[in-house]
C-alpha cells in the first residue's frame, strides 16, 4: 500500500499560529482566542494562520502578531467580536497548545 501513498510536501503544509516567528504577523479566526475563568486571554496555537485577511464578511479577520513571550491581537481587527470566560473546549488539545495573548490597543 505504501507505494501509492505520498508525503505532505512543505509547500502544501498549512501554517499554524504556533509556527510563527517573533515579529511575524498573520490572520486567523476570532475563536482561536478564548478567555479562561479568570478572564485571562489565551490563543490556541494549533489554529491556522494566513498571510492576509479574508475578504470582508469572511471569518479570517483577527490580526495576530508573534511577540517574544506572547501573541498580540490588533484591537482594530476584533470588529465587535466578544468572548466570555469559560473552560477551553477544544477537542484533543493539551494545555501546552495554548499561549497567552494580549490586545494591542494601538494596533500594529
Amino acid at each position: 500500500m505504501e507505494k501509492y501513498q505520498d508525503y505532505l510536501s512543505e509547500d502544501m503544509e498549512q501554517e499554524t499560529i504556533g509556527n510563527m516567528s517573533v515579529g511575524d504577523v498573520g490572520y486567523t479566526v476570532h475563536w482561536a482566542v478564548f478567555a479562561d475563568k479568570n478572564r485571562k486571554l489565551w490563543i490556541n496555537t494549533k489554529y491556522d494562520i494566513f498571510e492576509e485577511a479574508g475578504s470582508k464578511g469572511t471569518t479570517i479577520q483577527l490580526k495576530v502578531k508573534r511577540m517574544k513571550d506572547f501573541f498580540a491581537i490588533d484591537v482594530n481587527s476584533i470588529d465587535g467580536y466578544k468572548w466570555q470566560p469559560e473552560e477551553p473546549h477544544y477537542v484533543g488539545q493539551k494545555d501546552s497548545d495554548f499561549a497567552p495573548c494580549s490586545i494591542a490597543l494601538n494596533g500594529f
